[in-house]
Protein backbone atom coordinates (compact mmCIF):
# COMPACT_ATOMS: atom_id res chain seq x y z
CA UNK A 1 0.00 0.00 0.00
CA UNK A 2 1.18 3.52 -0.82
CA UNK A 3 1.08 6.08 1.99
CA UNK A 4 1.46 9.80 1.38
CA UNK A 5 1.72 12.01 4.47
CA UNK A 6 1.21 15.76 4.71
CA UNK A 7 2.21 17.50 7.91
CA UNK A 8 2.31 21.16 8.83
CA UNK A 9 0.87 23.89 11.05
CA UNK A 10 -2.73 25.10 11.04
CA UNK A 11 -4.21 27.14 8.17
CA UNK A 12 -1.56 25.98 5.73
CA UNK A 13 -4.04 24.22 3.43
CA UNK A 14 -3.31 20.61 4.36
CA UNK A 15 -6.90 19.41 4.27
CA UNK A 16 -7.79 20.98 0.94
CA UNK A 17 -4.56 19.82 -0.68
CA UNK A 18 -4.76 16.29 0.75
CA UNK A 19 -8.37 15.85 -0.42
CA UNK A 20 -7.53 16.93 -3.96
CA UNK A 21 -4.52 14.62 -4.11
CA UNK A 22 -6.59 11.69 -2.83
CA UNK A 23 -9.29 12.31 -5.42
CA UNK A 24 -6.86 12.71 -8.32
CA UNK A 25 -4.88 9.59 -7.38
CA UNK A 26 -7.98 7.64 -6.33
CA UNK A 27 -6.53 7.13 -2.83
CA UNK A 28 -8.41 7.15 0.46
CA UNK A 29 -8.09 10.36 2.48
CA UNK A 30 -7.36 10.35 6.20
CA UNK A 31 -7.73 13.50 8.29
CA UNK A 32 -5.97 12.49 11.51
CA UNK A 33 -6.94 15.73 13.21
CA UNK A 34 -10.62 14.97 12.62
CA UNK A 35 -10.31 11.94 14.88
CA UNK A 36 -9.25 14.16 17.78
CA UNK A 37 -12.06 16.57 16.95
CA UNK A 38 -14.49 13.66 17.10
CA UNK A 39 -13.31 12.91 20.63
CA UNK A 40 -13.67 16.58 21.55
CA UNK A 41 -17.19 16.62 20.08
CA UNK A 42 -18.27 13.55 22.05
CA UNK A 43 -16.72 14.93 25.22
CA UNK A 44 -18.73 18.13 24.75
CA UNK A 45 -21.99 16.30 23.97
CA UNK A 46 -21.60 14.02 26.98
CA UNK A 47 -20.72 16.99 29.21
CA UNK A 48 -17.42 15.46 30.27
CA UNK A 49 -14.76 17.65 31.87
CA UNK A 50 -12.05 17.99 29.23
CA UNK A 51 -9.41 17.72 31.99
CA UNK A 52 -10.75 14.37 33.25
CA UNK A 53 -8.35 12.11 31.38
CA UNK A 54 -9.95 8.87 32.52
CA UNK A 55 -13.40 9.80 31.23
CA UNK A 56 -11.99 11.27 28.02
CA UNK A 57 -10.07 8.02 27.46
CA UNK A 58 -13.31 6.05 27.81
CA UNK A 59 -14.73 8.05 24.90
CA UNK A 60 -12.00 6.60 22.67
CA UNK A 61 -12.95 2.99 23.35
CA UNK A 62 -14.77 1.12 20.59
CA UNK A 63 -14.96 4.17 18.34
CA UNK A 64 -16.16 3.28 14.84
CA UNK A 65 -14.97 6.01 12.51
CA UNK A 66 -15.20 6.12 8.73
CA UNK A 67 -14.19 8.78 6.21
CA UNK A 68 -14.87 8.87 2.49
CA UNK A 69 -16.11 10.95 -0.43
CA UNK A 70 -19.77 10.60 -1.33
CA UNK A 71 -21.09 10.26 -4.90
CA UNK A 72 -21.02 14.04 -5.26
CA UNK A 73 -17.37 14.24 -4.27
CA UNK A 74 -18.14 15.69 -0.84
CA UNK A 75 -15.98 14.44 2.02
CA UNK A 76 -17.94 12.89 4.88
CA UNK A 77 -16.96 11.74 8.36
CA UNK A 78 -19.07 9.24 10.28
CA UNK A 79 -19.09 7.96 13.84
CA UNK A 80 -20.95 4.71 13.44
CA UNK A 81 -23.77 5.66 11.05
CA UNK A 82 -23.93 9.29 12.21
CA UNK A 83 -22.64 12.01 9.89
CA UNK A 84 -20.62 14.43 12.04
CA UNK A 85 -18.84 16.26 9.21
CA UNK A 86 -20.39 19.66 9.84
CA UNK A 87 -19.99 19.47 13.60
CA UNK A 88 -16.21 19.30 13.74
CA UNK A 89 -15.06 22.74 12.56
CA UNK A 90 -16.43 24.70 15.48
CA UNK A 91 -13.62 26.73 17.09
CA UNK A 92 -14.37 25.33 20.56
CA UNK A 93 -14.14 21.78 19.20
CA UNK A 94 -10.84 22.58 17.47
CA UNK A 95 -9.42 24.11 20.64
CA UNK A 96 -10.49 21.14 22.80
CA UNK A 97 -9.15 18.73 20.19
CA UNK A 98 -5.76 20.36 20.59
CA UNK A 99 -6.00 19.86 24.37
CA UNK A 100 -7.07 16.23 23.98
CA UNK A 101 -4.19 15.56 21.59
CA UNK A 102 -1.71 16.36 24.38
CA UNK A 103 -2.87 13.36 26.42
CA UNK A 104 -0.55 10.39 25.93
CA UNK A 105 -3.24 7.79 26.62
CA UNK A 106 -5.55 9.40 24.06
CA UNK A 107 -2.90 9.45 21.33
CA UNK A 108 -2.06 5.82 22.09
CA UNK A 109 -5.71 4.75 21.88
CA UNK A 110 -6.32 6.57 18.61
CA UNK A 111 -3.12 5.48 16.88
CA UNK A 112 -4.59 2.10 16.00
CA UNK A 113 -7.69 3.72 14.47
CA UNK A 114 -5.49 5.94 12.29
CA UNK A 115 -3.25 3.12 11.11
CA UNK A 116 -6.24 0.92 10.35
CA UNK A 117 -7.07 3.20 7.41
CA UNK A 118 -3.89 2.12 5.63
CA UNK A 119 -4.33 -1.64 5.98
CA UNK A 120 -6.13 -2.19 2.69
CA UNK A 121 -5.97 1.19 0.95
CA UNK A 122 -3.51 3.57 -0.66
CA UNK A 123 -3.98 6.70 1.43
CA UNK A 124 -3.17 10.37 1.74
CA UNK A 125 -2.95 11.22 5.44
CA UNK A 126 -2.69 14.74 6.81
CA UNK A 127 -2.18 16.16 10.25
CA UNK A 128 0.63 17.21 12.55
CA UNK A 129 2.40 13.92 13.22
CA UNK A 130 1.44 11.70 10.29
CA UNK A 131 4.95 11.38 8.89
CA UNK A 132 6.74 11.41 12.23
CA UNK A 133 4.58 9.15 14.42
CA UNK A 134 1.51 7.67 12.72
CA UNK A 135 3.22 6.54 9.52
CA UNK A 136 6.98 7.01 10.01
CA UNK A 137 7.52 4.33 7.37
CA UNK A 138 5.47 6.19 4.72
CA UNK A 139 6.97 6.19 1.26
CA UNK A 140 6.12 9.83 0.55
CA UNK A 141 6.35 12.49 3.22
CA UNK A 142 5.67 16.19 2.75
CA UNK A 143 5.78 19.12 5.17
CA UNK A 144 3.61 22.07 4.13
CA UNK A 145 4.37 25.51 5.45
CA UNK A 146 3.47 29.17 4.84
CA UNK A 147 4.24 32.44 6.54
CA UNK A 148 2.01 33.62 9.38
CA UNK A 149 0.36 36.44 7.47
CA UNK A 150 -0.58 34.15 4.57
CA UNK A 151 -2.05 31.59 6.95
CA UNK A 152 -3.97 34.28 8.86
CA UNK A 153 -5.49 35.67 5.66
CA UNK A 154 -6.49 32.20 4.48
CA UNK A 155 -8.23 31.40 7.75
CA UNK A 156 -9.87 34.85 7.74
CA UNK A 157 -11.37 34.19 4.30
CA UNK A 158 -12.50 30.72 5.40
CA UNK A 159 -14.36 32.29 8.33
CA UNK A 160 -16.36 34.45 5.93
CA UNK A 161 -14.56 37.49 7.31
CA UNK A 162 -16.84 37.41 10.36
CA UNK A 163 -14.02 37.26 12.93
CA UNK A 164 -11.51 40.00 13.60
CA UNK A 165 -8.34 39.17 11.68
CA UNK A 166 -6.11 39.95 14.68
CA UNK A 167 -8.06 37.40 16.73
CA UNK A 168 -7.48 34.78 14.05
CA UNK A 169 -3.78 35.61 14.00
CA UNK A 170 -3.59 35.13 17.78
CA UNK A 171 -5.48 31.82 17.56
CA UNK A 172 -2.98 30.53 14.99
CA UNK A 173 -0.02 31.62 17.13
CA UNK A 174 -1.55 29.93 20.18
CA UNK A 175 -2.16 26.72 18.22
CA UNK A 176 1.38 26.76 16.81
CA UNK A 177 2.79 27.09 20.31
CA UNK A 178 0.72 24.23 21.68
CA UNK A 179 1.47 21.94 18.75
CA UNK A 180 5.21 22.55 18.67
CA UNK A 181 5.81 22.53 22.43
CA UNK A 182 3.69 19.58 23.55
CA UNK A 183 5.68 16.69 25.00
CA UNK A 184 3.81 13.98 23.08
CA UNK A 185 4.14 13.93 19.28
CA UNK A 186 4.98 17.60 18.78
CA UNK A 187 4.72 19.19 15.36
CA UNK A 188 8.07 18.64 13.63
CA UNK A 189 9.38 18.19 10.12
CA UNK A 190 9.37 14.38 9.69
CA UNK A 191 12.64 12.71 8.77
CA UNK A 192 12.94 12.51 5.00
CA UNK A 193 10.04 14.87 4.34
CA UNK A 194 10.01 17.24 1.38
CA UNK A 195 9.30 20.79 2.55
CA UNK A 196 6.91 22.88 0.46
CA UNK A 197 6.36 26.55 1.26
CA UNK A 198 2.96 27.48 -0.15
CA UNK A 199 3.08 31.18 0.77
CA UNK A 200 3.38 32.20 -2.88
CA UNK A 201 1.80 29.14 -4.46
CA UNK A 202 -1.78 28.29 -5.33
CA UNK A 203 -3.49 25.17 -4.05
CA UNK A 204 -3.40 23.68 -7.54
CA UNK A 205 0.35 24.32 -7.84
CA UNK A 206 1.07 22.50 -4.59
CA UNK A 207 -1.22 19.60 -5.54
CA UNK A 208 0.51 19.24 -8.91
CA UNK A 209 3.95 19.37 -7.32
CA UNK A 210 3.13 16.55 -4.91
CA UNK A 211 1.38 14.39 -7.49
CA UNK A 212 4.26 14.82 -9.93
CA UNK A 213 6.72 13.61 -7.29
CA UNK A 214 4.59 10.58 -6.37
CA UNK A 215 3.96 9.57 -9.97
CA UNK A 216 7.57 10.15 -11.02
CA UNK A 217 8.91 7.92 -8.24
CA UNK A 218 6.37 5.20 -8.98
CA UNK A 219 7.28 5.34 -12.66
CA UNK A 220 10.96 4.90 -11.83
CA UNK A 221 10.22 1.82 -9.75
CA UNK A 222 8.17 0.15 -12.48
CA UNK A 223 10.81 0.64 -15.17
Amino acid sequence: MIIVTLDGPSAVGKSTIAKLIAQKLNFRYLDTGAIYRIVALLVKEREINIENRAEVSNVCKNLKISMDFDKNGEFKIFVGFRDVTNLLRDEVISKNASIVSEYFEIRKNLLGIQRHFALENDIVAEGRDTGSVVFPYAKYKFYLDADLETRTLRRYKQSGETIDISEIRNQILERDKRDSERKISPLIIPEGAIIIDSSCKTIDEVVKQIIDIVQLEDKKETQ
